[in-house]
């Protein structure tokens, strides 16, 4: 179909239009200003040790074996932080605050991010501080038995708070863009259901 062709098609159906596309924007931004306020959480947790065993002819920990098991340790931490059971310990540390999305990746050996959602970010403390004290509890008790001086243990970074919302600029342009690609797809269903009428009426 040429350029022309469509031109003819969008000059026709232009009411369907400018009707699709003002519901699109009507739709959303009553949405966005209803949306609830929510705030990301960005912490960091550090990977470390109780102590340090500098004296020893068994390189079990010391060097580039001790960044090895940090890193295999990191790995748990973040399976850890993935399961629904140890989220769940996180929300009654917390006193019931709830979250949601948290999720955790590994950025160096000893590193990991956790990002979580939150409403209240006055309670966004509670949450970390729990974190840090499940964490902490199920390495003490990987520990139990084999009372190592020089096991593992978890700090925590303090959170960095932001808004969770789109700004309204970003938001507008993407409900624009949005709202002329399905207004464009409006025009051309309507026009193809009145072709396949009147072929029908025929």
């Amino acid at each position: 179909m040429e350029f022309k062709k469509y031109l003819q098609i969008f000059k026709k159906e232009q009411k369907i239009f400018w009707l699709v596309f003002c519901i699109t924007l009507f739709i959303g931004l009553v949405g966005y200003f209803l949306m609830p306020l929510r705030y990301k959480v960005t912490t960091e947790l550090d990977i470390t040790r109780l102590g340090y065993q500098k004296n020893t002819s068994e390189y079990r920990y010391d060097e580039f074996y001790r960044l090895q098991a940090d890193e295999r340790f990191a790995d748990t931490v973040v399976r850890w932080l993935g399961s629904a059971q140890t989220q769940r310990n996180i929300l009654q540390k917390s006193g019931g605050v709830n979250f949601e999305k948290l999720k955790a990746k590994r950025l160096s050996s000893q590193v990991i991010e956790i990002n979580f959602l939150i409403k209240n970010k006055r309670e966004a403390g509670k949450i970390v501080s729990a974190i840090r004290n499940v964490l902490n509890n199920k390495t003490a008790q990987l520990n139990q038995y084999q009372k190592d001086p020089n096991w593992f243990t978890v700090l925590v970074e303090s959170p960095a708070i932001s808004k969770a919302k789109w700004s309204f600029f970003k938001f507008a342009l993407a409900l624009i863009l949005f709202g002329i690609f399905l207004a464009l797809w409006g025009v051309f269903l309507s026009f193809y259901l009145k072709n396949e009428k009147d072929k029908f009426g025929q």
